[in-house]
């Protein structure tokens, strides 16, 4: 049948390699999964020509990038994202960052292509990180209203307020098949006498209804002992807690051999 899954570290990945895969004598690309550890300074940028070039060939193809504790990956993400990628599934392993403004850019420009987002990081000081946004819309809620083919939303480690949560599964409904955010990451905001504070752990009443109901489903956050290891503790091995996604991506290959 020929090679129609694909799967390699970007220190590999080159515009001429990509190229080889728009030969019409061979099969056409359907998957291909880019695992990014460390950035060299002089690795060559895939451009946008290229990813035109090979989707107008393989129009099925669907791309996987994994960030695996790639602070480097996460600095430079917008060197690797062109409008062209067919990105349909983003994740982002213990990079101890989220870079605001590529979010932005995966909803702009593949809202007819992502179907999964996947964060994972461990807390800063036993506390999960803040992201750090400028605009009034919080970033992950113009994802879900931007991408309508999303399906699978987790982001563990980082701050989420339970009003943009709502908003989340409103947005996306029925077709949210993951929805996994820790319990001790989501807070929400009181107010008295003009001044706004953040609280963890004390949710609406109806803030479990609201998401179940959005969601077709009794719904509820991840508990901190349902969390990987390290997650909580920053001298855990975090292997165990990305692996298992990562040998999934190889299982195609043993379904295209039958």
């Amino acid at each position: 049948m020929g090679l129609r899954s694909l799967s390699l570290d970007y220190d590999y990945l080159t515009n001429d390699l990509l190229l080889t895969f728009i030969d019409p004598k061979k099969s056409k690309l359907e998957n291909l999964v880019i695992n990014v550890h460390g950035i060299d300074a002089d690795h060559e940028v895939i451009t946008n020509e290229t990813w035109r070039r090979l989707r107008n060939h393989s129009s099925n193809l669907e791309v996987t990038l994994n960030l695996i504790h790639s602070f480097e990956g996460v600095a430079g993400l917008l060197n690797i994202l062109q409008p062209s990628m067919p990105l349909a599934k983003f994740r982002q392993m213990f990079c101890s960052n989220i870079n605001i403004a590529s979010v932005s850019y995966i909803s702009s420009h593949y809202n007819n292509t992502l179907k999964e987002i996947h964060i994972i990081d461990g807390f800063a000081n036993g506390d999960p990180i803040v992201y750090e946004i400028e605009a009034d819309e919080d970033p992950f809620v113009m994802l879900a209203w931007r991408c309508p083919k999303l399906m699978h939303f987790t982001l563990i480690g980082y701050q989420v307020c339970d009003d943009d949560m709502v908003a989340i599964a409103r947005l996306r409904g029925q077709q949210l098949k993951t929805f996994d955010i820790p319990s001790s990451c989501i807070y929400s905001l009181h107010e008295e006498d003009e001044v706004t504070w953040m609280k963890f752990g004390s949710y609406d009443g109806e803030f479990f209804q609201k998401v179940s109901e959005s969601l077709g489903h009794d719904w509820l956050p991840l508990k901190n002992s349902q969390l990987p290891t390290a997650v909580l503790d920053a001298q855990a091995d975090a292997e165990p807690a990305y692996m298992h996604i990562l040998l999934e991506d190889q299982a195609w290959r043993g379904r295209n051999k039958r």
